[in-house]
């Protein structure tokens, strides 16, 4: 609750409130107001009373609403000059403010404060009578004169709504949703994902910043497809583009006033009588006076606006001025003036290319569809970033081509339309097989062994599946390959509660060079994989360097031969090759074990 009170007297006085229950508990709090006539002559009144603006009333302001503000006015025949609105335009007017009580003025927000709002009060108060500035006979400093006219400036912002949210609605209408869960679509599978903005009553529901699109706005959407594990290992929040895009013209106000240059008639005096004093002491003193103005304290500048202002020139805008001449007073020809200028808004910045002209979505070259065999070296984090030209009417469709890996993803969807409005909306999408294969084999082996490869079978569901499925292995190269099957190359396996199963193969690397096989799945209903797998096959050893040297004797016009044996080390056929290097002196010899030490040292 709210309480106005006037101190009738000098003194001090306690203010308490309460507060009780129904059960009889309370709780107080009480604070002093007011000073008594010894505080007030240690401490004579020096300055004047400044007013407080108020709003009148609670809530978003909306364009054509009436907003209501008091001030409480201690003074007689005080005028307000009132200005308020935005880099679009200024409105004005001046208000007579009753004297000695609660003052309340309007002003009606018109289109000029759709993108924000300045309020600015500048309050002229000519001279007043010399008893009733000081009813109460309060000891004042000789610097300060409670009659003496003066201005006074308030300022408020006001916090227009803006209407610049849209919904939007994404859809995924070739995609079946198991258990009401996310849509589920195949690698490499192509889905179009539908976009559109649905009217309030379907898609905004009781949403007050919901707004209907107009039969001429058009829409502009820019759609994002990221791994979702991405996102839990850097989070990125939903951004609200209304939010971001939400404009702020509300103006900075400057204002210069003439209470600068008004001084009280003590406060001369006491300058002079200063000065005559120190100059009878010593004529040849330099006297420095600083005389404190009370009643004059400047504003500084709004933050807003202030930087990008700085060296620009003030254009357009529009300025008002008020005066009040001397008031109750007949002997006091002094007044008080003001005037208030209003700074054009800054220039609008240079318009930033679309993301997508930075970031070319996938075309039909670049994307593989329908392999049989899946390369599980092709992932994608970030696999659809495209923007879909304007849409009469907020629809549109946007292909989408799932990667290669499984998993969840973010689908995204951000929109603006030409009339200045955004909204942003965000759903998942889970990429998978109804049949899958999970690849498991050594990361090297060598000439000789004899291992094992498989896979993990992942059925859609996670349910176990009646039919058994087939599993079969393939391994390529014919008859020079490097790798070779051991025991059955065909089983059939059964997943278990949940939906996985196990299958290994046993292979046995033959020679040196990078095997590869193939695994395939099909569950007999249309559902298959399949996989290729490469292993690196190395030597049971590291190289071995053999040398020797002998001496030819040439003769003239006749080639000379020689015939040298060398003893290789024993080694399984296949395990290794033979590098022979022959030349003319040691060099030969110093360059094959240079190279050897750089290689085991690496």
């Amino acid at each position: 609750g709210e309480c106005r009170f006037v101190l009738e007297s000098v003194g001090r006085f306690a203010l308490e409130s309460c507060v009780s229950d129904e059960d009889g508990n309370s709780a107080c709090f009480r604070t002093f107001l007011g000073k008594n006539q010894t505080d007030w002559e240690e401490s004579p009144w020096d300055d004047f009373i400044q007013a407080k603006l108020k709003r009148v009333g609670k809530g978003d302001v909306e364009v054509g609403d009436v907003v209501e503000y008091e001030m409480e006015n201690i003074y007689k025949n005080a005028r307000a000059l009132v200005l308020w609105g935005s880099g679009l335009g200024v409105q004005r007017k001046v208000v007579e403010l009753p004297d000695d009580q609660l003052a309340n003025f309007n002003i009606t927000i018109e289109d000029t404060c759709a993108a924000g709002c300045s309020l600015l009060v500048h309050v002229n108060v000519p001279r007043q009578a010399e008893g009733e500035a000081n009813a109460l006979g309060v000891p004042t400093t000789p610097f300060f004169d409670p009659a003496m006219p003066q201005t006074m400036t308030l300022r408020e912002d006001i916090d227009v709504r803006q209407d610049r949210s849209v919904s939007i609605q994404l859809e995924f209408p070739d995609l079946e949703a198991p258990d009401g869960g996310p849509p589920v679509m195949e690698p490499q599978g192509v889905t179009p994902i539908a976009l559109s903005v649905p009217p309030c009553e379907e898609g905004g529901g009781g949403d007050a910043a919901c707004a209907d699109l107009a039969d001429d706005e058009e829409v502009q959407y820019t759609v994002a497809v990221v791994d979702k594990a991405v996102l839990e290992l850097v989070p990125y929040e939903l951004k609200d583009m209304a939010l971001d895009f939400a404009f702020d013209l509300a103006l900075r106000f400057e204002v210069t006033s003439s209470s600068a240059y008004l001084h009280a008639p003590g406060a001369i005096a006491s300058v002079i009588e200063r000065f005559v004093k120190e100059q009878e002491a010593d004529p040849w003193a330099l006297i420095e006076s600083e005389l404190h103005l009370p009643g004059y304290k400047p504003f500084p500048s709004d933050d807003r606006g202030a930087v990008a202002l700085i060296g620009k020139s003030q254009g357009g805008g529009a300025s008002a001025s008020a005066s009040s001449s001397a008031g109750a007073s007949d002997d006091a020809d002094t007044f008080a003036a003001s005037s208030a200028v209003v700074f054009s808004p800054v220039e609008e910045p240079e318009e930033s290319p679309l993301a997508d002209e930075a970031f070319d979505p996938p075309t039909e070259e670049t994307a593989e569809t329908g392999a049989t065999v899946r390369n599980q070296g092709d992932f994608a984090s970030t696999p659809l970033f495209v923007t879909v030209g304007s849409a009469k009417g907020g629809s549109s469709t946007v292909d989408f081509t799932a990667p290669d890996n499984l998993g969840t993803f973010v689908v995204r969807a951000y929109a603006g339309t030409d009339k200045a409005r955004f909204g942003s909306a965000e759903s998942e999408i889970i990429v998978r097989r109804a049949l899958s294969m999970t690849p498991s084999a050594p990361r090297i082996v060598r000439v000789g062994d004899v291992f094992d490869a498989g896979v993990i079978i992942t059925l859609s569901g996670g349910t176990a599946a009646e039919e058994p499925v087939s599993v079969s292995l393939t391994v390529e190269g014919g008859e020079e390959a490097v790798l070779a099957a051991v025991g059955e190359t065909q089983k059939s396996v059964v997943v278990d509660g949940d939906g996985q199963v196990e299958v290994r193969f046993k292979l046995e690397a033959l020679a040196l060079g990078e095997g590869a096989f193939n695994i395939t799945a099909d569950d007999g209903k249309g559902a298959s994989d399949a996989l290729r797998l490469t292993v690196p096959v190395l030597g049971l050893q590291d190289a071995v360097t053999v040398a020797t040297s002998f001496a030819i004797q040439a003769s003239e016009g006749e080639a000379a031969q020689a015939t040298e044996g060398l003893d290789l080390p024993a080694a399984l056929p296949g395990t290794g090759g033979l590098e022979l290097l022959a030349g003319v002196g040691r060099l030969p010899a110093v360059l094959a074990n240079a190279r050897q030490i750089m290689e085991a040292n690496a």
